[in-house]
């Protein structure tokens, strides 16, 4: 996707999202541009972004036929996973529940608007209990998957091992084999790889947006 291409996904999102996007990474002692990153890295800035569990095991139909039943199907239609993430920083039930959060109302996240949304996004990562400063793009990122390790994360030589990663959605996102128990990454190759991510054309033009209208207020 070109860069002209990747500015028509950011017209459907107001001005005030970037001010409300710089003061939320503001009032959490974050670098606003890893902020824009990490939920870009996360949702490409959808809030109807949703990871959903593809997870499934053979099964013996009627007839005696092996077939595949996915192992969480979402209620409401079976043919698709269960949502184990959603929204603009992938929020799941284990995270929603540490916010106070009902899982119908992690769920009502796919009917917001991202404006909506942000407020939440925040009080996401607040619910980690960390206030001190965010060093850099990996440290913040992991607030979703390592809460734990964010008084030592910001380190950039911290090693982030397989054990430490409490979501299995950073399987299909960071570059760490979560099946090694010996592999690990550190906190500045994992913000080496978010960078990758920003020369990406859809960033860019977030970024561009951000750049625009903060400039003006």
């Amino acid at each position: 996707m070109d860069i002209y291409s990747s500015r028509t996904h950011t017209f459907w999102l107001p001005d005030a999202y970037y001010n409300a996007l710089e003061m939320s990474a503001a009032m959490l002692k974050a670098p606003t541009l890893a902020f824009l990153l990490v939920i870009y890295a996360e949702s490409g800035h959808h809030a109807t972004a949703a990871f959903r569990d593809t997870r499934t095991t053979d099964v013996i139909d009627s007839n005696g036929q092996r077939t595949h039943k996915l192992w969480h199907p979402d209620p409401d239609n079976p043919a698709l996973g269960y949502p184990s993430s959603i929204g603009l920083c992938q929020i799941t039930p284990g995270r929603a529940r540490a916010m106070g959060m009902s899982e119908p109302h992690r769920l009502a996240l796919l009917e917001m608007v991202e404006m909506a949304q942000l407020p939440l996004v925040v009080r996401a990562y607040l619910a980690t209990g960390y206030l001190e400063p965010y060093r850099s793009a990996g440290h913040l990122y992991l607030a979703t998957y390592a809460p734990a390790l964010l008084p030592v994360a910001g380190d950039p030589f911290h090693r982030v091992y397989a054990r430490d990663i409490v979501e299995s959605a950073f399987r299909w996102s960071a570059p760490l084999d979560l099946d090694d128990p010996a592999a690990y990454i550190e906190v500045g190759e994992l913000t080496e790889w978010l960078a990758r991510r920003g020369n990406e054309p859809e960033y860019e033009a977030h970024k561009e947006r951000l750049d625009s209208v903060t400039a003006r207020s």
